[in-house]
């Protein structure tokens, strides 16, 4: 899904930087999130190493398995009136069978829910029922817990 220079620019890393693992493991998140939002959220990202002693250098060769592709299924509101499940469904841009973004029930939470919210009030608990045979995922903002 996501050509070689693409996930070269999200490794935040060139030729002849000093290896660090800790900034190759902050790579493979971001590799992870962007395949995330394409919908391949089993998808697994790694590396191998592979040292040169006679340059001192070491190439990662990454690699990754998309797995398959999850749509959104549903999104509920439990714990909510109906007007409120009204007003929070106009608000969610995703379609049952979009290709699901898994960044996207945190930003709208954090866009939509937490400004809505009343101080002394406890946020929902995010909610992702992942449906793998049939490749959905539906969300729930589960409320009153």
């Amino acid at each position: 899904m996501l050509a070689a220079p693409d996930l070269d620019k999200l490794m935040l890393m060139k030729s002849g930087d000093l290896a660090n693992i800790t900034r190759v493991d902050d790579g493979i998140r971001r590799v992870q999130k962007a395949y995330g939002t394409r919908g391949y959220i089993m998808q697994q990202a790694s590396y191998t190493p592979v040292l040169n002693d006679s340059t001192h250098r070491a190439v990662f060769e990454m690699r990754v398995v998309e797995g398959p592709q999850f749509h959104l299924g549903t999104v509920s509101f439990p714990g909510l009136d109906p007007k409120s499940v009204e007003i929070l469904n106009k608000e969610w841009k995703l379609k049952p069978g979009d290709v699901f973004d898994a960044s996207y029930p945190g930003t709208f939470f954090a866009d939509v829910i937490r400004p809505r919210l009343r101080p002394s009030t406890t946020p929902p608990e995010t909610k992702l029922d992942v449906d793998e045979k049939n490749r959905l995922v539906n969300v729930g903002f589960v409320f009153g817990r």
